[in-house]
């Protein structure tokens, strides 16, 4: 992944923004747990949370991946950039996959266009927060820098 800013001045404020996603992904994945305790893991029926159409596997899977992408916030590190570029990468494809899915027998998470919407957007602010966050030595730093202003190694 060549190219990617190295120690970024904002990279802590990327960091936050990765760390509110996570965080409010999981809250809409334990609400969802809560409101649609005792529904049929996969059911199709109308329990909203926030809005969005969810189930008890839609909000298992957030609970899950928004704790993954608040974990890695806390712990800071390579291990931010790397979760946020990935999960950002995989919201996404899944909006994708979501849209396909919402008026076919394969909706099994209860998808709706605005949970697809939404996981676009969240996605795609976890990708931008992926990109800003990679640390490494100060030499490293230099050598991006160097790289990306098209200078000659000094």
């Amino acid at each position: 992944m060549s190219h990617m800013p190295v120690n970024h001045p904002l990279r802590g404020a990327y960091r936050v923004l990765a760390a509110l996603i996570g965080l409010a992904v999981l809250v809409f994945g334990v609400l969802s747990l809560i409101r649609a305790w005792g529904d049929p893991f996969f059911d199709r029926g109308d329990v909203t949370v926030f809005g969005l159409h969810t189930n008890l596997a839609f909000g298992l899977l957030t609970v899950i991946v928004g704790g993954a992408v608040l974990v890695a916030s806390i712990l800071g590190g390579n291990l931010v950039h790397l979760v946020s570029l990935g999960g950002g990468g995989v919201m996404v494809i899944g909006s994708l996959m979501q849209l396909a899915m919402v008026n076919s027998g394969a909706n099994k998470l209860n998808f709706t266009v605005g949970a697809a919407a939404v996981g676009m957007v969240l996605g795609m602010f976890l990708v931008c927060a992926g990109l800003y966050t990679r640390t490494g030595p100060a030499e490293l730093a230099r050598s991006e820098e160097r790289y990306r202003h098209h200078r000659a190694a000094a």
